[in-house]
């Protein structure tokens, strides 16, 4: 709003300033300062303006932010509270009782379509910085070291209209995080010297993205758009681009931040334990000084602006891609104006038009085009959500008979799109939408505070106040127009912006894209689309009725709300049924309250896995049983509930999920039909060819993700390489893949998890229904099918050697592994501390300060019950050897570091890690996968996480050195180390290393079965 500023309304002006805070306020002929100097004899209050204070910090320091309590469902465990401060930022609060963590995050609705034309990646680069010191807080990486022993993560992202920073932590240190990262938006630094190396960092991640097919295609489509948009920028940025981070990039990062970085162009959200009153007043105290300054959005340069892209312009045409990775496919993209975005977030149009695309039942599009044998998958897509247009696409997984026959495939989604435009969406499509939109609302579980708060801080500026809860999951009705605009531009093939991607296209693709250099090529499709514009619709229809839809929602608990979590970790499964082969576990919720329910079955077998020619034939049988269940789950799964089948080195697994009424049915289902459904000799060949295609693909992967398969091929017994699956899949046949199917599961043992809204006969139901299509012997229970995990030499460092696969890969990769062993005393609760306290170190050292690479991290891993440390970097800038070396420094000086860390330091770690191990069971979803974690692994431990949090808080500083020097130092006679080098082809020594003489046929004895030890010690306690 606009305040005149004339003596004699200067005091109704102000009222209705007060009255409508957060509206963008224009300031008139006289100063900001000169009016608000004004405001106390005004309001009444005798108060005096602080010195250095800005107008918009003494409105908020004398009127406060307008405040809008929310709603929310009876079964949500938080408040919440919208607030609109004075200097235009919207918040939302979210107070969890619960909660043992907090989060906020803050969305700024500027990003890469904002970036100078001289400088592209600004955007992204002003990102990086911010973390990287501020006036209060000059330290760099002081932020992430403080969220990291605060014990919780932090991040952020760019996209094309907004930047969003994410942060958790222990809900102890929410107001240490906050004052730190409300700092980013009013004080940042932006140091020569953090600029000059920072941009090496933004350098390293486009290397890192260069080989991506995702990325590439992204900037292929761009290419196609009008190159007056700002759409059609390069948004990631590159050292060149930013001038090396120089003088110039420097001025321009102060200049976007100061223009764009305004608290009208924010949305705060927190989540935390403490009381919404108490968190109004953190924010308030934290961000009412965040710079208010009105200037126009952002967005306001480009809304008006005609649309990025424009199909109809010129002739008709498909761009063809060459891909790095083996892949066929398909791809349509439409842009459509947004007439009216209120109305678009509130009916949500494009989720009903997913939906259409996505129904896989019979008379759908991807059944017709898997009947013909063209394609595995049809995925539609947002690309892109503005006010002013969006970007829709439909993705299909092409066969090989699918690429050569593209034209049909063309012929058969415009002919699917035209049938719903000119036939109409029937009603009931539209009307179990919105049913469902509400069920799912009424009843979903708790997201992490890190998730809420990051899933909901973009999103406040689509709905008014009163709904910046309920409006990003309801479906409101009336969202027929919108499905029928959509259709209407979609069902033109001229409208699309059709892209094939292929190998095969090589010979034609005589351009390159110059940011990427993709191959690619056009051709013409003047012909193609008459023909689609003509294209019939025998056999397609829109989706039936959906019987899943769930209608009884009545609780099988009696327990009054809080009776079940009133004692944490009290409760724990029963295991109801024990047989020979078969044991059953059940826990009937009391605490969560919702009509849910999770279901999983492990039926082990050594069949699975026993050779190579088992592994493919066990994948093939996976995604071939997966396919039969579509047509039967599909509804189920738009009703809200998940079914299938997946598979392990131990066996194959059975689960179910979602609303309780009709998820004993669906449990049957898909065991019934695991040795029932046909065996099609062309869905064979098809699904053959995309288990070749993934493994012809597996070692064009990034280096730093195929340095953990270089190690499982050292440490794990049984486990085949790519080359070794790959020529079992080349001998397969139909044949073989019948006589699995009917040996399948000849001899297993049988161990389930139900847990929710259910009684024991429910679980004992599912049970018996699984039992009677699964049919079998017992298997013995020293039959797990268990992999045994190789003990690496003591007081001997391995180093094993390999090279990039993709010949145009420019990064090299390091992982540097220290074996620790199973479980022993404390050696665990040790070894994860001390991972936690060298987190941020590490990171900070090499990637901030040293910039090796954009990938620098480090962890614990486990594999079956074997845990170890690992430290990853990902590089250009050098070789893997000349890496380990910096690793080995930083390892020298760390030891160091944590001989003299302070107690309150420690402490604060210590507490951390005791806060993560109790983060659990906040939802039924979080406590039914630990549980069957527990199970699954034979560990039986429910209890774990509370015994956890007490023995690590006695964990000292003595007992961590001595874990260093015994696990992690050189020289140490326990040392377990392997170093696995993945070097890019142009950096590769002329011999590698192979430590293959060095290892021994040493394992570490398999983890035991604990179930009567553990009932055992529970019935002596």
């Amino acid at each position: 709003m606009r305040l005149p500023f004339s003596p004699r309304h200067a005091r109704r002006a102000l009222l209705r300033a007060c009255a409508a805070l957060g509206s963008p306020i224009s300031w008139g002929v006289v100063s900001r300062r000169e009016f608000v100097a004004t405001i106390p004899a005004f309001l009444g209050v005798a108060a005096s303006l602080p010195a250095r204070a800005t107008p918009e910090e003494s409105l908020a320091s004398l009127v406060g932010a307008r405040v809008i309590d929310l709603e929310s469902t009876p079964l949500d465990g938080r408040s919440y509270r919208a607030l609109i401060f004075p200097n235009g930022l919207r918040c939302l609060l979210a107070s969890d009782p619960s909660a043992s963590k907090a989060a906020a995050a803050m969305d700024v609705r500027v990003g890469y379509m904002s970036d100078p034309p001289e400088l592209p990646g600004l955007a992204h680069f002003c990102e990086h910085m911010l973390f990287l010191g501020t006036t209060a807080y000059p330290k760099e990486g002081d932020f992430e070291t403080f969220v990291t022993s605060a014990g919780g993560s932090n991040n952020a992202y760019t996209a094309a209209e907004e930047t969003c920073y994410y942060f958790d932590v222990r809900a102890e240190e929410l107001e240490g995080a906050l004052r730190r990262f409300s700092q980013f938006f009013q004080t940042p630094l932006f140091t020569e010297s953090a600029t000059a190396r920072e941009v090496d960092a933004i350098d390293s991640e486009h290397q890192k993205n260069l080989q991506s097919d995702f990325w590439r295609q992204d900037q292929l489509l761009k290419l196609r758009a009008n190159p007056t948009h700002p759409y059609a920028k390069f948004g990631t940025g590159t050292r060149q681009t930013l001038r090396g981070g120089d003088a110039t990039a420097r001025a321009a990062l102060l200049a976007f931040h100061e223009r764009y970085y305004q608290a009208g162009q924010m949305e705060l959200v927190v989540v935390g334990p403490q009381r919404l009153a108490e968190l109004q007043a953190l924010t308030q105290k934290l961000f009412a000084a965040v710079p208010g300054a009105v200037r126009p959005a952002a967005s306001e340069a480009y809304d008006s602006l005609p649309l990025p892209f424009d199909a109809r312009e010129g002739k008709p045409r498909l761009t063809l891609m060459v891909p790095v990775a083996e892949q066929r496919a398909f791809k349509a993209t439409w842009c459509l104006p947004v007439q009216d975005v209120d109305e678009w977030a509130r009916t949500k149009p494009e989720e009903v038009w997913f939906q259409l695309l996505r129904n896989r039942a019979n008379g759908g599009l991807l059944a017709r085009l898997r009947k013909l044998g063209l394609a595995n998958s049809v995925e539609p897509g947002l690309e892109e959500q503005t006010r002013a247009f969006t970007l829709l696409s439909v993705s299909i997984d092409l066969t090989e008979k699918g690429l050569t026959q593209w034209r049909e495939v063309g012929d058969i989604v415009f002919g699917y799109l035209r049938m719903l435009r000119d036939g109409g969406v029937p009603s009931h499509v539209y009307d179990e939408a919105v049913a469902m939109s509400e069920i799912n609302f009424k009843f979903a579980e708790p997201s992490s505070p890190e998730s809420f708060a990051t899933n909901f801080a973009g999103q406040l500026s689509f709905y008014p106040p009163e709904a910046w809860v309920s409006g990003p999951s309801l479906m409101q009705p009336g969202a027929r127009s919108g499905v029928e605009f959509i259709l209407q531009h979609t069902a033109e093939p001229e409208s699309a912006l059709l892209t094939l991607v292929g190998k095969e296209f090589a010979p034609q693709a005589k351009e390159r894209e110059p940011i990427y250099g993709t191959p690619y090529g056009t051709l013409p499709l003047e012909k193609e689309v008459a023909a689609w514009r003509r294209s019939g619709t025998t056999g397609l229809q829109p989706p039936s009725p959906n019987a899943f839809i769930p209608t009884r929602f009545a609780l099988k608990c009696d327990s009054p709300p809080g009776g079940q979590s009133a004692a944490r970790g009290a409760v724990e499964p029963a295991l109801i049924r024990r047989a020979e082969g078969v044991r059953l576990h059940f826990v009937q919720d009391c605490a969560f309250r919702r009509p849910k329910g999770h279901a999983y079955f492990l039926l082990r077998s050594p069949q699975f896995y026993d050779s190579a020619s088992s592994a493919v034939l066990s994948q093939l049988f996976q995604a071939l049983a997966s396919e039969a269940l579509v047509d039967s789950t599909y509804q189920a799964a738009v009703a809200g509930l998940g079914a299938g089948v997946s598979l392990s080195t131990r066996g194959l697994i059975v689960s179910a999920s979602g609303y309780d009424q009709r998820l004993p049915e669906l449990v049957g289902l898909v065991a019934a039909e695991l040795r029932r459904f046909p065996l099609d000799k062309d869905v064979f060949t098809r699904r053959l060819e995309v288990l070749r295609q993934g493994l012809q693909n597996f070692k064009l992967r990034q280096p730093v993700s195929l340095t953990s398969y270089y190690r499982g091929l050292v440490l794990e017994l049984p486990k085949y390489t790519v080359e070794e699956l790959s020529s079992a899949c080349a001998a397969l046949t139909l044949a073989d893949l019948q006589r699995f199917q009917s040996g399948l599961l000849a001899e297993a043992s049988a161990e389930g998890l139900v847990c929710g809204n259910f009684d024991e006969a429910d679980a004992l139901a599912m049970l018996a229904k699984l039992q009677q299509a699964l049919p079998g012997r017992p298997l013995p229970d020293d039959a797990s099918g268990a992999r045994a995990v190789r003990k690496l030499p003591a007081g001997q460092p391995l180093v094993q050697q390999f090279v990039a696969a993709n010949p145009d890969e420019a990064n090299s990769a390091l992982e540097v592994y220290f074996q620790v062993g199973p479980d022993r005393g404390d050696d665990w609760l040790q070894l994860a501390l001390l991972s936690q306290i060298l987190e941020q170190p590490f990171f900070g050292e090499l990637r901030t300060k040293q910039q090796l690479g954009y990938i620098v991290q480090s962890g614990v891993t486990e594999t079956e019950g074997v845990r170890g440390l690992s430290f990853l970097v990902q590089s250009t800038k050098e070789p893997p050897a000349q890496v380990e070396r910096r690793v080995d420094s930083f390892l020298a000086e760390f030891r160091a570091s944590l001989a003299s860390m302070p107690e309150a330091e420690l402490q604060s770690y210590r507490e951390a890690l005791a806060s993560q191990a109790l983060d659990v069971d906040k939802r039924l979803g979080q406590q039914a996968s630990r549980f069957w974690g527990e199970i699954s692994q034979r560990r039986y431990d429910f209890g774990r996480p509370w015994r956890t949090a007490k023995r690590v808080r006695k964990v000292q500083r003595e007992e961590l050195v001595a874990f260093f020097d015994r696990f992690v130092a050189p020289g140490t006679p326990e040392l377990r180390r392997l170093s696995t080098h993945v070097f890019a082809r142009r950096a590769a020594p002329k011999a590698l290393e192979d430590p293959s003489s060095a290892l021994e046929d040493v394992y570490w004895p398999a983890s035991p079965d604990q179930i009567d030890v553990v009932r055992g010690a529970r019935q002596e306690a």
